[in-house]
């Protein structure tokens, strides 16, 4: 794996990010391809892990940066407030596969 190519900015390569799907159909699309994504991904996956570590750590460091003493009350609730958010992100990603996994689950016993 080269994590140089991962974070540096290539030139010639090219990304799209579409916030919201045109239509319904793009929308379970684009649904469908995130659940099979999340639920092929196992628990101890490296790279699953370092995503979670990654945003567990920051959500860490901006609570400790909110504890510091001498802050404003502005630099105090930002702090806490980039902390709930880095928290609220690691437990969406973590509810989201634990949800696409039960998806896959219930389509194959259909099947």
């Amino acid at each position: 794996m080269n994590l140089k190519g991962i974070f540096q900015k290539q030139t010639g390569v090219s990304c799209v990010r579409r916030y919201v799907a045109q239509t319904d159909l793009e929308r379970q699309h684009a649904e469908l391809q995130r659940d099979l994504a999340l639920a092929g991904i196992p628990e101890t996956h490296p790279v699953w892990q370092a995503v979670l570590e990654l945003v567990d750590e920051h959500a860490q460091r901006e609570l400790d940066a909110a504890l510091m003493p001498n802050l404003t009350n502005e630099q105090r609730q930002f702090a806490a407030g980039a902390a709930a958010t880095a928290d609220y992100l690691a437990q969406m990603l973590r509810d989201a596969r634990a949800l696409a996994g039960q998806k896959s689950r219930k389509q194959k016993a259909e099947s």
